[in-house]
């Protein structure tokens, strides 16, 4: 297993799968009457909805792709006194013909303790919005009153260290029986008993790469390449000791690869598709013509798998998010989450059945979707996202990783409902959210840094190794 093989490195990794309870709702401190009418003229909000090009650099939130329209004479504000300064439509569903959301983003003239900023929603039902201080979210309406959105619990910091496993910056980590695999840039490797072989990507001028290995087949794997043109190829083998064999791409741009018990999952074309070294590509999902994939996250079983839908080329907005609890073959919708005026990113797949996504801003916002309720819930950060960028990922035990736009990375742990701060990264990021963020086994965390990749071993386990020296 990954335990035996990476603790010749010191690592201590628990593979056991332990759901934890999921994290109560957040509750109203107070509820603060509201008149619709009392807000003055509004300043101007500028919105980052910057497109950025496709490329294998997807784990890390990003400032939306989806375009924000500027506001026309004839939009009106939802509120007296907000003054939109940008539009976003919002899909919830795939069969929705228009949007059902729209997303004001503005600023409120009035200072003072409640807020400086605003991003309305509008929908055929109701009017809702959401209030920014210093980029932290402070209240939300409730009817027709303002109710404070709690600052974020936070717990004593986490102890423990983090492991070197080499000085290499890594683009992709996958684990599969007793190996690792790993990529940096043009090149990648096999973490094989502690030890790091390092091989250059097949093709000319590879400036990025990919790989996932097969759970069932640990020796065999898929790699992904991009040269400095941006072509793509696609690559297997089957065998330590086995030469790279090209096979076909199922679509362009190809944003995402899983392995999944036997079978390679990517994200191409717009469409989730799927390969085994027995058979030719397959579509898992391709949604409806309005619409494409921009992101995806699977269960390790293969049975849940969420998705994340944009608007296709030449329209604008948000699309919605789906679920499947049966490997893709019914879906249902999630809607969207609170639009913050940038499509979500980072989807996780918590093992308590809940779903969180980043949205990227500024400011960046975490929202996690409770099965429970059926709703989506702002979860606070300990620390203001400024930046707009961050990344996701989850723990076995159900403990959310979170990684900000400073490269602080930080755990929610759900049987406290409080966060708690890893160590800094050995290096740190180089003032940049980390490139990878990974939950290993029940409670420990590989991430990516300017120097290097790390292992974070918790403080009991860390006591447990050095007794056994």
């Amino acid at each position: 297993m990954l335990d035996e093989s990476l603790s010749r490195l010191h690592f201590e990794f628990d593979r056991e799968w332990t759901p934890a309870v999921h994290r109560p709702r957040r509750r109203s401190l107070a509820s603060v009457p509201f008149g619709w009418k009392a807000s003055a003229a509004a300043l101007l909000l500028l919105a980052a909805g910057a497109a950025s090009r496709p490329s294998l650099a997807r784990l890390v939130g990003r400032p939306s792709s989806a375009a924000t329209a500027a506001p026309s004479q004839a939009v009106k504000s939802p509120w007296p006194g907000l003054v939109p300064t940008a539009v976003i439509p919002a899909f919830a569903s795939t069969t929705a013909k228009a949007a059902s959301e729209t997303t004001y983003l503005g600023r409120l003239s009035w200072q003072g303790p409640l807020t400086d900023a605003v991003v309305s929603v509008n929908t055929p039902k109701a009017m809702m919005a959401v209030g920014f201080r210093q980029s932290q979210p402070v209240w939300d309406t409730v009817g027709h009153h303002l109710a404070n959105i709690p600052r974020a619990s936070v717990m004593a910091p986490a102890g423990g260290r983090w492991q070197a496993g080499s000085n290499r910056s890594l683009t992709s980590f996958t684990a599969a029986g007793p190996y690792a695999y790993v990529t940096s840039g043009p090149e990648w490797a096999v973490v094989d008993g502690g030890a790091s072989h390092w091989a250059a990507a097949p093709g000319v001028n590879v400036v990025r790469s990919e790989i996932a290995a097969l759970p069932a087949d640990p020796t065999s794997s898929l790699l992904l390449t991009e040269d400095a043109g941006g072509t793509q190829s696609l690559y297997v083998r089957r065998g330590l000791k086995a030469s790279w064999t090209p096979i076909a791409l199922p679509g362009v741009p190809v944003l995402q690869t899983v392995a999944v018990a036997n079978e390679y999952w990517v994200l191409a074309g717009g469409s989730i598709r799927v390969w085994t070294p027995t058979s030719t590509w397959k579509t898992l999902y391709a949604p409806p013509p309005q619409f494409v994939v921009s992101s995806f996250a699977v269960s390790p079983s293969g049975a849940r798998i969420v998705v994340l839908l944009a608007p296709s080329s030449g329209q604008t907005g948000v699309g919605p998010m789906l679920l499947s609890s049966n490997g893709g073959r019914t879906w249902r919708t999630l809607g969207t989450p609170w639009p913050n005026g940038s499509s979500p990113t980072s989807p996780v797949l918590e093992p308590n059945g809940a779903v969180a996504v980043f949205l990227p801003g500024p400011p960046g916002l975490v929202e996690q979707y409770s099965p429970k309720t059926g709703a989506w819930a702002i979860l606070p950060t300990p620390v203001p996202n400024s930046s707009g960028t961050g990344a996701l990922g989850a723990n076995g035990n159900g403990n959310l990783l979170y990684s900000d736009g400073s490269g602080l990375v930080f755990r929610y742990v759900q049987s406290a409902a409080a966060w708690q701060a890893l160590p800094p990264i050995p290096g740190g990021t180089g003032g940049q959210p980390t490139p990878l963020l990974m939950g290993i086994g029940t409670d420990e965390v590989m991430a990516s840094g300017a120097h290097g990749w790390y292992v974070f071993v918790p403080a009991a386990a860390t006591k447990a190794t050095a007794s056994k020296g």
